[in-house]
Order: C-alpha cells, then sequence, then structure tokens
C-alpha cells in the first residue's frame, strides 16, 4: 500500500508467506495491522500491530487507543521512529511478548510497559508526561546511551533486572532511578549521570541544544557521528559542522529563508549575499547527510532563490546550509507527505 489513507476502525495484513507493505500512507483511527507487516514512513493513529518485525521511520500519534502496541513477535527492530501518546494513563508504548528487539534512535513520549525477553534500548530519547513507577522493565532488558527526563519532575524510574546493561544513560527529573533490584544498592553505575540535557523542540521532536551535557558522552566504543566526533546520547546527535539545532548567527547576513516551510513536495530557498562570491547552498538531514546539492558557484551580490524539490525524500526535519567562504548559516525546513 502506498500514499492511502485509512481512516477508522480498519484492520489490515497478510495470511500465510504473504508481507504487506506500507509505505507513506496515513492512518488513523483504532486500526490493527497483522500477519507479516512491514511500515515505513508512515503517519499512523492508533496502531495495534501483531506479526510486523521491522518498524522503520514511523510516527505515532495521539490517540485514545494508547499508541503502539507491538505482540508476539520472535523479533523486533524498530529505528527512528516517534511516538508521541499525551494521555498520561495510557501504555503509549507497550511491548507484549516479544522474544527478542532492539529499539534505536527513536523518540517515545508515553508510559511505557513491557512484558518480554531480551530487548535492548539504544539511542533513545524517551519522555514521560508525569510522575509515576514509569518503566517496569524486567527480564533481560538493556539501556545503553539514552535520555530519560520528564515534564512534571517527581516518581520513580525502574529499568529492570539486568543492572550490568544500564550504561551510558542520562536521567533529567525523576526523585530516584533504580537499576537491578536491590534495595540497598540500586543506584545505576558511573557511566550514567543525572543531568537537564538541554533539549531544544522543533516540530515536536526534541533535539539536542549546542550546550546539551549529552554531546559527546554516550560510550566510547561505540561508532562516531556523521561528524566524526564521539557518539551523542539520544534519538538525534548534534552536528558539529551542520549546527542541526539551531540557526548559528552571522556578521556575514545571509537573510536564509524557506517558503512554503512546512512544504509538500518543493520549497524555495531565498538569501542574501552581501558581496559577490562563492556559495554553495546544501540540504542535509537529521543525520548530518547531504541529501541534495542546490548550489555551488559563483555569484554576484544581492537575493537569490533556488527550489528544493524534495522528489524521493522522506517526511521529516530537514537543515538547509548556506556557505560562503568562512560563513555559514543553517535554517529548518520540515517535509510533510
Amino acid at each position: 500500500m502506498r500514499r492511502t489513507y485509512v481512516d477508522g476502525n480498519g484492520r489490515a495484513g497478510t495470511r500465510g508467506d504473504q508481507t504487506t507493505v506500507f509505505e507513506h500512507n496515513t492512518i488513523t483511527g483504532d486500526c490493527s495491522i497483522s500477519g507479516n507487516a512491514n511500515v515505513y514512513g508512515c503517519d499512523i493513529g492508533g496502531v495495534l500491530s501483531h506479526g510486523g518485525e521491522n518498524v522503520d521511520k514511523i510516527t505515532i500519534r495521539n490517540t485514545s487507543m494508547g499508541g503502539l502496541t507491538m505482540n508476539d513477535l520472535d523479533t523486533l527492530y524498530m529505528d527512528s521512529c516517534v511516538v508521541d501518546v499525551r494521555v498520561p494513563h495510557l501504555d503509549g508504548f507497550s511491548l507484549e511478548n516479544v522474544r527478542f528487539g532492539r529499539m534505536t534512535r527513536n523518540y517515545i513520549r508515553s508510559k511505557i510497559t513491557n512484558n518480554s525477553h531480551d530487548i535492548w534500548f539504544d539511542h533513545n530519547t524517551i519522555v514521560f508526561n508525569v510522575p509515576a513507577w514509569n518503566l517496569l522493565f524486567g527480564r533481560a532488558a538493556k539501556w545503553t546511551n539514552n535520555i530519560f527526563t520528564i515534564l512534571q519532575e517527581g516518581g520513580e524510574l525502574r529499568l529492570g533486572l539486568n543492572r550490568e546493561w544500564h550504561r551510558y544513560n542520562c536521567f533529567w527529573g525523576f526523585n530516584e532511578v533504580w537499576s537491578g533490584v536491590d534495595a540497598e544498592d540500586h543506584e545505576p553505575d558511573s557511566t550514567n549521570f543525572t543531568a537537564n540535557p538541554r533539549l531544544e523542540w522543533f516540530a515536536s521532536v526534541p533535539f539536542l541544544s549546542a550546550d546539551s551535557p549529552c554531546i559527546d558522552r554516550a560510550d566510547p566504543a561505540y561508532a562516531l557521528d556523521t561528524d566524526e566526533t564521539r557518539s551523542d546520547m539520544g534519538a538525534r546527535y548534534f552536528h558539529h559542522e551542520v549546527s542541526v539545532i539551531a540557526d548559528q548567527p552571522s556578521a556575514f547576513d545571509f537573510q536564509l529563508s524557506a517558503f512554503p516551510n512546512p512544504f509538500n513536495s518543493s520549497t524555495q530557498v531565498i538569501y542574501r549575499l552581501p558581496s559577490a562570491s562563492r556559495v554553495s547552498v546544501r540540504v542535509f538531514d537529521i543525520a548530518g547527510h547531504v541529501v541534495a546539492n542546490l548550489v555551488d558557484g559563483d555569484q554576484v551580490a544581492g537575493h537569490h532563490l533556488t527550489l528544493w524539490i524534495a522528489d524521493g525524500a522522506s517526511a521529516g526535519l530537514y537543515f538547509c546550509k548556506v556557505s560562503s567562504g568562512s560563513h555559514t548559516t543553517t535554517t529548518k525546513v520540515m517535509l510533510v507527505k
């Protein structure tokens, strides 16, 4: 299914060896995706998913049903997704009887429940709405390089039994954090720390600000970030070269803007050159990869306009960077589909 709108109490899926692939669909209401279903780049609300083993770059929004439930899976790989359920009593993200899972680079804002086995959460940003006994993860759950924070300070955060795998995490806003089950010795080890992660929010998704203590603080054994620096904690890393979080002020005023923004298929990038110079205009994704080279050449002083046609690009946040000599500036653009 591609670019399809499904509304209401719908069900979609397959039986037997067949697989349904969902790409760039919008699904609302209380729906169920079952069978062998791979979901890519979709906006989803109220989905109860049974059987989908690969979940990549989807968005789960507020829903009466409680977000996303992954149920009865041998393996589950979930990468670069957004689960944003702001109703305090709902289980916005629930894992039920998943035998093995790896969750990486996800932003989760909700209550979380788990009744599964070997689940590894690595490089996620997890935001809780209200104080509670959050995250009663037992068995062999692993937590590494994550950011945990809460909007209303208080409550306890309980990571579960597997204490030796609770490493390199940042905690903020909790009265107490439990790692393991020993009442006398339950504090996380010294690779973890408590500090305000200093998140900046854009399009309701948190990014690291330039002064975040989570920058260059993940496990040093991990691969470097795309900007060739030590890995950052959390789902979205701070790119030192692109400055992906905030526009950078410059005495060399480019007056950079984009219109429309957000945009659906194309946007105009508008900028001003105070003097004639060689200019590059590039578009980066949130991982710091160049997705488009719009301008690379000499230009006269004055206002200029170039068009980014985002065919083939996934919906999400991008950064347009104008460079001239040693001067650069960056602006955010949001592609919606």
